[in-house]
């Protein structure tokens, strides 16, 4: 996996109608743990924290997202083209 030790969140969702595709939180663990009765203080001390589920719980600044927004705008009023470089 390329989330393979690292801590955040992955969305994919259909553009045109919002549909979510697929979503990850990583660090995650291995839910049968809690049936077997394996390594469950391990999961629970874990200082990642991988029973909190950043997709739905995790508050993350609209980096990518708002940059797409600005651009278009820049475009639209004539103050960037599509050349112009930052």
């Amino acid at each position: 996996s390329s989330m393979e030790g690292k801590t955040g969140a992955v969305i994919a969702s259909n553009p045109i109608n919002g549909e979510i595709l697929a979503f990850y939180s990583a660090p995650s663990f291995d839910p049968n743990a809690f049936i077997k009765g394996i390594n469950i203080e391990t999961i629970l001390e874990d200082k990642r924290l991988p029973l909190f589920d950043r997709v739905i719980g995790g508050v993350y600044p609209p980096g990518s997202t708002f940059k797409i927004i600005t651009s278009v705008a820049g475009l639209e009023t004539k103050a960037v083209e599509a050349s112009t470089q930052y």
